[in-house]
């Protein structure tokens, strides 16, 4: 029987559905949140509660892994709070040691499969995923699509959205024409960032007596900095762009967030994305960049904004302005692996990827590459037809079922007894492999 480590998988459809598999595999670390202990949370939020494993050396084949991963894990690990008052230096040993534990975690206890419910995005994730990559041990990533009740699943990041052996056929065809009609459950009712700086101090200046693990005093005081520095620049915003000029429109994502630190790869940092879109369109078209409505201040500070300004063409619109309407007049729509590029396409405009999104092979959307040319991108011909005939195909690439309890209010015919046999049936088919 496998050795299986488990990483989340602690909602209710998924417990269920892991007991169904208890007796086929040897389940040697289950790391979730439970009512009686957050491990999950400790792991990443207390390091200073992991007792961290004692120095032994890290085999030659993780050089690489090891020298390559700490931006990404930085990137990451910025989501947690008390990461706000490391020092760079603080980083860097707090990621040896996180590094070192996931190596032991995976090698101490022998493990033949790593499983995870979402794409690794919180940075010990990262390093377990990492490492189990560079020492080949078979690596199960889900994650939750857009399309309903369907799910990827995939062992390294390259191989998103490519057909495995195991993928179960699903029955119900999407028809495009009504599914575009629905706007995403996720971003209804979504308002720009607007809380009180001083409120929001006072908040964290609390956290940080009270609950040191959540807040530190520094931490509370940057984040205070972000906020004021965000808002001053969200205030000079372009509230009303021209829309009969040329140009591209850029949709900044939500950062921190997986979409951008995992699926966005190299360009995590968003800005080199736009200083590529820069150089790839004439002096005359603009580039108009707008904000995520979810955006906060966070990643959002002065040497950020500093950059921004000295990439030519750029013009920073307000977030309130409409999306659609930007996506609708624009040449094209570059952007990492965000939902509008797939929506621009729907709408006939081409669109420019720079990560790994998981609609990056259907038609009118290319992926970036150095060698590639502004022809390249708007000389794309599809109709919508083409487009819903590859969506479909594309979910054939996807497993039933909803595996991030988030998307369930997505999906008006969810059943829990039906979802907890999908989730049954995958583990059985791709995880323990009947």
């Amino acid at each position: 029987m496998k050795n299986l480590y488990i990483w989340g998988w602690h909602s209710q459809d998924q417990e269920a559905a892991i007991s169904s598999i208890e007796k086929k595999v040897h389940i040697k670390k289950w790391i979730r949140n439970s009512s009686q202990k957050k491990e999950l949370n400790d792991i990443i939020h207390k390091p200073q509660s992991l007792g961290f494993p004692k120095y032994t050396p890290l085999p030659r084949s993780l050089d690489n892994t090891y020298n390559e991963s700490f931006r990404t894990f930085c990137d990451m690990y910025s989501r947690v709070a008390h990461s706000l008052s490391l020092t760079f230096n603080e980083l860097e040993n707090l990621y040896d040691l996180y590094f070192h534990w996931a190596h032991q975690q995976l090698e101490n206890n022998g493990i033949d499969t790593l499983l995870f419910s979402s794409p690794p995005h919180m940075g010990p994730d990262y390093l377990l995923y990492r490492i189990a990559n560079a020492l080949k041990i078979e690596t199960i990533i889900c994650m939750q699509s857009i399309l309903p009740n369907r799910f990827f699943y995939f062992d390294n990041l390259d191989n998103l959205g490519k057909k495995s052996s195991h993928t179960k056929q699903i029955e119900n065809a999407i028809d495009l024409s009504t599914w575009i009609t629905k706007p995403l459950f996720y971003m209804t009712n979504i308002q720009p960032y607007s809380k009180s700086s001083y409120g929001r101090l006072a908040t964290h200046i609390f956290k940080a007596t009270t609950r040191p693990s959540k807040m530190s005093l520094p931490g509370a005081y940057k984040l205070f900095a972000l906020d004021k520095t965000y808002k001053k620049k969200i205030k000079s915003t372009n509230e009303n762009p021209d829309l009969n000029k040329p140009y591209v429109y850029f949709p900044l994502q939500l950062q921190p967030e997986m979409t951008t630190s995992f699926l966005g790869g190299r360009y995590s940092d968003q800005l080199r994305a736009l200083e590529a879109t820069s150089s790839l369109i004439p002096d005359d078209w603009k580039i108009y960049v707008k904000e995520n409505p979810k955006q906060t201040s966070m990643q959002r500070g002065r040497w950020f904004y500093d950059r921004l300004d000295r990439i030519p063409k750029v013009d920073y619109v307000s977030p309130k302005f409409s999306s659609p309407a930007l996506i609708n007049s624009a040449k094209f729509v570059s952007l990492i692996t965000g939902t509008a590029g797939f929506e621009a396409t729907l709408e006939g405009i081409p669109c420019l990827v720079f990560g790994q999104a998981w609609y990056h092979k259907l038609p009118g959307v290319k992926q970036y590459k150095q060698e590639i040319t502004l022809e390249d991108v708007l000389n794309q011909k599809w109709s919508f037809n083409d487009s819903e005939a590859a969506l479909n195909k594309l979910t054939e690439k996807c497993y039933p079922g909803i595996v991030d309890p988030v998307y369930i209010s997505g999906f008006p015919d969810y059943q829990k007894e039906t979802n907890i046999l999908n989730l049954k049936d995958f583990l059985l088919n791709v995880v323990v492999g009947q």
